[in-house]
């Protein structure tokens, strides 16, 4: 979703897929274009548009006008460049494919860190040197790059609505050396078949620690397989098992900034 949103900003994005299936990253852009001009017709094949179904071809005969009209376009995003990993892949694969692309990229997406080899067998210490190299590629090019990471398993006693920044499985030095980090966890209260409810935490920002003290409550739609744009922002109860939206007279400086820079 962020590779996506940017590249329709015409930004430049190397997308590392290290746990997709080939032309994966591909087909999950295609399916989001097909979505947008299904929900924007006017009149509309009576038809439950999902990603499942169609993966299998079983809307090909629903769909196949809007499936020709974005066949025709050569390329959906030319400035959407993927990767697909081989039979293995190290921190020096990527630092070699980093170097080679850092001038001619906006931003670089790697899915995900615990998809790196490594022939260290202390797990906590290959993904600390696996973050590690990709922190020294950023700071050598200065390049940024969105590097995501697996979450311990909650604990089912556990009442707390976001992991926080001790919750990246493997090292805790995963957070540490990231120069921010953002959690997301499903809302597991509330149930509704068309879209599940995502809260959203800035748990580190070293450059501002208080953009860390707001958490985003937001709806991640499953027909169109894509995020809403509207969002509510809120703050946790000590324990964080709450969920409180911020009236407008309590945003922070940022947030209305960016609502006055037309985001809602």
């Amino acid at each position: 979703s962020i590779a996506l949103a940017n590249a329709k900003r015409n930004k430049k994005i190397h997308f590392f897929a290290l746990e997709g299936a080939e032309y994966e990253i591909e087909r999950r852009v295609k399916y989001q274009m097909i979505a947008e001009r299904f929900y924007s017709m006017p009149s509309r094949p009576a038809v439950y548009l999902n990603y499942m179904d169609w993966y299998h071809g079983k809307l090909d005969q629903e769909l196949s006008e809007i499936e020709d009209e974005i066949d025709s376009t050569p390329v959906l995003f030319p400035t959407l460049k993927t990767y697909y990993r081989g039979q293995s892949f190290t921190a020096t694969d990527f630092e070699k494919l980093f170097l080679g692309v850092k001038n001619e990229t906006d931003l670089v997406v790697v899915d995900h860190l615990h998809h790196f080899d490594s022939d260290d067998d202390n797990e906590n210490r290959a993904i600390k040197s696996i973050v590690k190299k990709i922190s020294d590629c950023v700071l050598l090019a200065g390049t940024p790059v969105l590097l995501l990471a697996q979450l311990r398993k909650r604990d089912k006693k556990s009442k707390q609505l976001i992991p926080d920044l001790e919750d990246f499985y493997g090292s805790s030095d995963s957070g540490k050396i990231a120069t921010q980090a953002i959690t997301l966890a499903p809302d597991f209260k509330n149930y509704n078949p068309n879209y599940r409810e995502t809260y959203m935490q800035v748990v580190k920002c070293r450059v501002d620690g208080s953009r860390t003290q707001s958490v985003g409550l937001l709806k991640f739609n499953y027909p169109t397989q894509s995020y809403g744009k509207n969002y509510y922002l809120g703050s946790l109860s000590v324990d964080e098992s709450e969920f409180t939206p911020l009236d407008y007279s309590q945003m922070p400086r940022w947030a209305i900034n960016a609502l006055a820079g037309g985001r809602s």
